[in-house]
């Protein structure tokens, strides 16, 4: 099974799509049990299908994975997907959602995967500034794939969090890009 490059989005990029509200297609190939317990959403409604990629495959033995999605995409999918906006493919760790955006590809959509796929989504966090003065500066700490949002006051190159969010190492990065700031 040879792998080409397939053009990737962060989940950084992710999210910054989904705040702009750019026109986006998503098409995640997780089992449907996955899908229905969790999926990409954001403060816009984002057009999504689910398909498990196994049932997307039309393989005929050894051979490229690109092309037996390009054949199942071509069987299956064709009417469905999008001609006028990118498509975003979703697994769960950003492997096998590499090959359904390979194939997409040569097909002539504009597709990418999501670069770790939902555990990297899941792990994402956005520091947005709040308020930014020489005494003190607050910003919101934002975990978009779970809702979370917690606040950090830094002032005199000290940090207090509010409401922290489980991963606590991610406000030792914060508070490193914030120090520079104050």
């Amino acid at each position: 099974m040879s792998r080409k490059v397939t053009a990737v989005t962060s989940p950084q990029q992710l999210w910054e799509r989904l705040l702009r509200n750019a026109p986006m297609f998503i098409l995640d190939v997780r089992n449907r049990d996955e899908f229905e317990r969790w999926r990409v959403e954001g403060p816009h409604s984002v057009p999504t299908l689910n398909i498990p990629y196994f049932e997307l495959l039309d393989l005929e033995g050894e051979e490229d994975v690109a092309e037996a999605v390009m054949r199942g995409v071509k069987a299956q999918l064709m009417a469905q997907l999008p001609a006028d906006r990118p498509i975003l493919a979703v697994c769960a760790e950003g492997n096998t959602s590499g090959y359904v955006a390979e194939g997409l590809r040569r097909l002539g959509f504009d597709a990418a995967n999501l670069e770790g796929g939902m555990a990297a989504w899941g792990d994402f966090y956005f520091w947005r500034p709040v308020e930014e003065s020489e005494r003190f500066s607050l910003y919101q700490m934002v975990r978009p794939a779970r809702g979370c949002l917690s606040h950090v006051l830094v002032s005199e190159h000290r940090a207090a969090v509010f409401d922290p969010a489980r991963h606590i190492g991610i406000y030792q990065i914060g508070r490193a890009s914030c120090r520079e700031r104050v």
